[in-house]
C-alpha cells in the first residue's frame, strides 16, 4: 500500500500519507508534524464534506467509511502548492482500494485477537508497563482495543473480564503516557458524549509482571473522575489503593477473603446483596437515607443488611478504621485489582 501512495505521490508532484484517526502514519512519505497532525485529525473527524481543504496546502480525503463512524476512521492526506480536480480524483480512486485494504488488515487482526485472547494475561518479555482502557458510551471494545494497538505500535493487546482493553507497553510510564495521551486526545472532538479512560502503570517488581496492570487498572478507575472525553492516568502511590494494587495476587485474594469471606458466601447461598449495598454505604459517605435512595430500597433494608455486614465480619461500620478496612477488601475483590 505504501509503494502504491508514494507512487500515485510522485506520478503527481504532490506529498501525501495515511493516517489513522489518532494521527499514526501508516504509509506516505509526506512529512507531518505533531502539530498539524493535530490540526488535520481535529478538523477531519468533525468535517461536513469531504475533500477537505486546510491552510498550509494540505487537502484531506476519508478512506471507506466517510462521514459515519469516524473514531477509527483514516484519511489520506494530499500535500500540494496547486492541484486540479484530477488530483483529487486519484486519490479518491486510491482511497477505495486503500479500504479494501484496510478490511483485509482488520480481518487479519481479528485472527491475531483470537489467537491472543487463549492466552490468559498478555506478556511482553521487555516491557515494564502496562496500559489498561476503558471506554463509557457506544464505542466497542474492540474499537477501542485497535485504537489503542495503533498507538502502541507492536502492542499485543487482549480484554480483560471488566471488558477493558490491557496491553503491554516499551518505553516510561511517564512517556507512555505522554504518547497516549497526545494521540487518543485527538479522538475527543468525535466522542460526542462518549468518555475515555487509560491508566498506565508500572511493574513494582521483577518477580511480579502482574503489578503493572494492576497499576494500571487502578490509575484507568482513577481517571473516571477526571474531565473531559479523554483521561490518562499514570498509577502513582499516593493512595492506600495505589499501594495495595502492587501487593501479590495471593496476599489481596487473601485480606478479601479474610474479611468478606463469609459475606460472599452468604451472599452465595441467598442472593441477599449485601456486597453491594456495603458497597453502595461505604460509596455515600456512611448515609444511610443515600444508600437507600442509590438501591431504591426501603431504609429499614439497608439497615438490615449492613447489620448482617457487620455481624458477618466482626466489624463496626461505625468505627473510621473498620470501614476502611470493608472497604480495602472490597477493592481487592474488584476486576480493576483482582
Amino acid at each position: 500500500m505504501g509503494e502504491l501512495l508514494d507512487g500515485l505521490a510522485q506520478q503527481l508532484g504532490v506529498e501525501s500519507a495515511l493516517i489513522t484517526s489518532t494521527g499514526v502514519t501508516v504509509a506516505g512519505g509526506a512529512e507531518l508534524d505533531e502539530t498539524e497532525l493535530d490540526r488535520i485529525t481535529a478538523a477531519a473527524l468533525i468535517a461536513d464534506r469531504f475533500p477537505l481543504r486546510l491552510v498550509g496546502d494540505l487537502t484531506v480525503l476519508p478512506v471507506g467509511r466517510g462521514l459515519t463512524d469516524r473514531i477509527d476512521a483514516w484519511f489520506l492526506v494530499i500535500r500540494h502548492d496547486e492541484s486540479g480536480p484530477e488530483c483529487v480524483e486519484a486519490f479518491s480512486e486510491l482511497a477505495a482500494v486503500v479500504a479494501l485494504d484496510r478490511i483485509r488488515r482488520d480481518e487479519r487482526r481479528r485472527v491475531a485477537w483470537e489467537i491472543t485472547d487463549r492466552t490468559p494475561t498478555v506478556r511482553a518479555a521487555d516491557s515494564r508497563v502496562a496500559v489498561v482502557a476503558e471506554v463509557e458510551g457506544r464505542i466497542s471494545p474492540d474499537v477501542l482495543r485497535g485504537l489503542v494497538e495503533d498507538v502502541l505500535d507492536g502492542a499485543v493487546t487482549s480484554i480483560d473480564a471488566a471488558n477493558r482493553v490491557v496491553a503491554p507497553a516499551i518505553g516510561s510510564d511517564v512517556d507512555v503516557a505522554r504518547l497516549l495521551s497526545r494521540r487518543l486526545g485527538r479522538l475527543a472532538p468525535a466522542l460526542r458524549g462518549d468518555r475515555m479512560f487509560v491508566g498506565v502503570g508500572g511493574q513494582s517488581s521483577d518477580d511480579d509482571p502482574a503489578g503493572a496492570v494492576r497499576a494500571a487498572a487502578s490509575a484507568c478507575a482513577a481517571a473516571q473522575n477526571d474531565p473531559g472525553p479523554v483521561s490518562v492516568r499514570r498509577a502513582e502511590l499516593d493512595s492506600a489503593l495505589d499501594l495495595l494494587s502492587t501487593l501479590p495476587d495471593e496476599l489481596r485474594r487473601a485480606y478479601a477473603d479474610r474479611l468478606l469471606g463469609d459475606v460472599v458466601e452468604h451472599d452465595r447461598r441467598t442472593d441477599a446483596g449485601l456486597l453491594a449495598t456495603l458497597e453502595a454505604f461505604l460509596d455515600c459517605d456512611g448515609s444511610w437515607r443515600r444508600t437507600a435512595d442509590r438501591l431504591h430500597v426501603h431504609l429499614n433494608t439497608v439497615r438490615y443488611r449492613i447489620g448482617r455486614v457487620e455481624a458477618l465480619t466482626g466489624r463496626s461500620l461505625a468505627r473510621t478504621g473498620d470501614r476502611f478496612d470493608l472497604y480495602l477488601a472490597l477493592r481487592s475483590l474488584e476486576p480493576a485489582l483482582a
